[in-house]
Parts: C-alpha cells; structure tokens; sequence
C-alpha cells in the first residue's frame, strides 16, 4: 500500500494519463477501468497520475503462503483512509471478491464522490467487470494501441519513415517487451494473451477449456488475419516447407478442421473488446453458407500490436526475401489500426471488396459512416 508517493519517473507520461487525470478532475460517478496487455504502462500511468493528487495506491501482494490479499483486507484499507482518491493495480489478483461484495463497494465510493480506478495485467477480466456488479457504473480506458505520433513523442524522435519503420517493428511497445524474434513473441503472446484469456475463461466464465486449444484459437485467428492482408507474391510461399514447419510450431490450424469456427469467433470478438484486434466490417458482406467462416467475409482482422504482426509475417514467410514488400503491408495495417482508434466515437468504419469477376477480393477504401449516412 502506497500513499502520498511522489513519482518521479524517466519516462514521459503517455497519452493516456491525462484522460486519467481528466476523470480524477471530474465528478463522474462511475469506476474507471484501465485496460491493457503488459508492457503498455498501465501502472506507470497510474503512479504518474496520482503524482500531486490525494491518492492511496493499492497493489495486491502474497503472504508467505502465496495467499493473495482478500477483498476485506482491501475493504478495511480503503475504510481508514482519507484520500479522495483510489488506485487499485492487480485488481483481478484479489481474492473472495464475490464473499465480501468488493465490486459493488467500489460503486458506494464513487456515489460518494471518491475516485475509482482498478487495473491489472488480466485485461479481460478487468474488462468483465462492466458485465456485473458495475455494469453501466464503469468506464474503460485502453492502452494497447500507441500511435506513431505518441511513440516519437515519448522517446524524442522526429517523425520521419527511417523511425516509423523501427515504430512498426517494435508496435510502440515498451524496451522490455520488444518482440524480436519467433521464440519473444510467442513468450510475449503466452504470459500477455493466452494466460490472460485462460484466466478470463476459467475465472469470469466459469468454464473449463483446454489449454492447448486456448492457443491454437488464438494462433490461428493471427494467421487469418496476416492472411488476409497479404499479397499473392507472400502467398506464393504458403505451401513451402519453411511456412508448413511454422504453422506446425504454432499450432495453426489454416484449414479449420480442429476447431470450430463459432468457438473461433468467440475469440475474435473477447479479443476485439481487449483491444488485442480490431475488425473492420465489411459494408457488402457476401451471403454466408450455413456454418461459413465469416472472417473471411464479414470483415477484416487487424492485430493492434503491430510488432506481433511484423514477427508473424517473418516467421510465417521466412522464405520471403522482399522486406520492404512486408513493411508496406506492416503499414497499410498500422494506418488501418490508427484509423479505428482515431476516429470519432459516432462514426463507423467499413471496407468494400472490389470483385474481380469473382476471382479476387481486395479491400479498396475504407468508409467512415457517421449517423448511419454512408
């Protein structure tokens, strides 16, 4: 527990620490929810917006039995204090929640004119919190996407291509969680998206789900969302020994014959509102068959950390040689994901397939739709 702590970080703030500090500043009645993969400075914003704020930070810790704080020890905390203010990290690692009605006592704060902000690096099970006992008392800030302008402006470098290159390699992550290699990225995509999606399964849902299919799911949603982006020269590589080999280390399953394409949509979407991905709709989706795959035809998938992207192209098409031919294509997924991000919050976005004669199938523009006039 934490109180009264000056901050005094090296890194600068990033942009969403003044929405935090907009919400301190407000009179809002309702819990704030920040939400994020590791590595994209949740706590850091945190500490750096309770800096010269009446605030009380609280971290859930063990005991030497590996027994996390109960909710009543988080309830007694928060009683005997005087900060207007609460911050509570790990938020998900607290235990008997449900028993002492924890949940439910953030809102009588906030009624009671307190700030409230939870957080943790189980992203999706802070998000669940929006399904119970705050549903429609809570808020969410997302911090997964860092924009090319915010990556130059936190690490003082001019926006120029030689540093939007190495912003898409890097996906604006910070330098401990830089994806490097095949064997970074799939530790990165284990402790940061699969353990947090098997936490969400088994603690919010209530359901018991094979590890192992966890990841296949998700691998397997990647691939189809790097497939859909890429070119025919890529393509040309899909049967090769190299490309085979891989999809066989990750678990890829191209042809959708051991899993379901409904369990596979699932994931799409509780990625989506964990702003792991976004989809972009398609504004003439082709008519679907019973049981089609309607990612390929209802819309386009877009990973928002684009160094995930950049390390599945090279690991998917090692055998590719052209690495300009996959910047641009790291790019045109970029601007897409800046695009969804960026735009306003009445405004929908679209893409339209040119059909040529029915052989081929390309996004041509996007179409923001505002007041549902195209």
């Amino acid at each position: 527990y934490l109180r009264d702590r000056s901050i005094s970080m090296d890194w600068k703030e990033r942009d969403f620490v003044s929405q935090i500090k907009d919400y301190i500043d407000s009179s809002l009645k309702k819990v704030l929810l920040i939400s994020g993969l590791r590595g994209t400075g949740k706590t850091v914003g945190l500490l750096q917006a309770m800096e010269h704020n009446n605030a009380l930070y609280i971290l859930p810790t063990a005991d030497r039995r590996n027994e996390f704080s109960n909710a009543k020890e988080i309830i007694d905390c928060i009683a005997d204090s005087t900060e207007n203010v609460i911050m509570i990290d790990e938020y998900s690692w607290i235990v008997d929640r449900e028993k002492y009605h924890l949940d439910r006592y953030l809102d009588s704060l906030v009624n009671s004119g307190k700030r409230v902000i939870v957080t943790g690096t189980e992203s999706l099970c802070i998000e669940a919190l929006k399904a119970g006992e705050l549903i429609h008392r809570a808020i969410t800030i997302q911090t997964n996407h860092i924009s090319f302008e915010e990556y130059c402006r936190l690490y003082d470098l001019e926006m120029n291509k030689r540093n939007n290159r190495q912003f898409l390699f890097r996906g604006g992550i910070f330098e401990d969680y830089v994806i490097n290699n095949e064997l970074t990225m799939q530790n990165y995509i284990e402790e940061s998206i699969i353990k947090n999606l098997r936490a969400y399964i088994t603690g919010v849902l209530k359901q018991k789900i094979d590890e192992g299919k966890i990841g296949t799911l998700i691998y397997t949603l990647f691939y189809r969302a790097i497939w859909s982006i890429v070119h025919d020269d890529i393509k040309f590589y899909s049967d090769s020994m190299e490309t085979l080999s891989a999809m066989d280390r990750l678990g890829i399953d191209a042809d959708m014959k051991k899993i379901n394409p409904h369990e596979l949509e699932m994931i799409a979407d509780v990625l989506e509102q964990a702003g792991v991905i976004i989809k972009v709709r398609n504004l003439f989706p082709r008519e679907n068959k019973l049981n089609e795959y309607h990612l390929d035809t209802d819309y386009k998938t877009y990973i928002v950390n684009s160094s995930l992207t950049w390390q599945l192209l090279r690991t998917l098409f090692p055998e590719y040689r052209d690495e300009d031919g996959l910047i641009g294509i790291l790019f045109e997924a970029s601007c897409m994901v800046d695009l969804c991000y960026k735009k306003q919050k009445a405004d929908d976005i679209y893409f339209i397939e040119n059909n040529d004669n029915g052989k081929n199938f390309e996004i041509d523009i996007a179409i923001v739709q505002n007041n549902y006039t195209p």
